[in-house]
């Protein structure tokens, strides 16, 4: 009997690389690199003038520690917020997107949970995709981060959005 790659044709080639989901980690950001990356023409801002599309490969190529290390340095080395700078800097999708990026991870699943629990209905799908896939120490953050940045106890919001089996599960996933 045939497999399903014989019958349909497939080659049998398996001559392909596994690649991460993520960003690998690269090893220390030199802060004279994050100055040297940001540095644009003089202006009111250090990033006064900057080329998006620079920005767009400085952050996109390293893992959110590594962000949040450019994050400091820029801090260093400026005595200015980041964060705030790309804000003024930046506008629309482009600045959501960039800022979203420059968030620690916890404070993004915070976000990507808080979206989930408001409204009419629940996101179930992102509960699960979340809460299932982190370790505890990264529960422990999102929980403090959710906290932080809401004002709102994590567990009582979700319980207060879900019920029966699911909400069981989701409130053993949070502890």
């Amino acid at each position: 009997m045939k497999g399903f790659d014989q019958q349909k044709g497939l080659k049998n080639n398996r001559s392909f690389t596994r690649t991460p989901a993520t960003q690998a980690e690269k090893q220390h950001l030199p802060p004279q690199m994050v100055e040297t990356s940001l540095a644009g023409p003089p202006a009111a801002s250090p990033l006064g003038g900057s080329d998006k599309e620079a920005i767009l490969e400085l952050i996109t190529s390293r893992s959110n520690r590594q962000r949040q290390e450019i994050i400091q340095s820029y801090k260093s080395l400026y005595g200015k917020d980041l964060i705030a700078d790309l804000k003024y800097e930046l506008t629309g999708k482009f600045e959501r997107l960039i800022v979203g990026l420059m968030r620690p991870l916890a404070y993004c699943d915070a976000k990507e949970i808080k979206d989930a629990v408001s409204g009419i209905g629940t996101d179930e799908k992102c509960l699960i995709e979340i809460l299932a896939s982190r370790t505890n120490e990264q529960i422990h953050q999102l929980v403090a981060a959710y906290k932080d940045a809401y004002e709102r106890d994590l567990e009582a919001d979700v319980i207060g959005d879900t019920s029966g089996h699911f909400q069981k599960m989701l409130v053993v996933l949070l502890q």
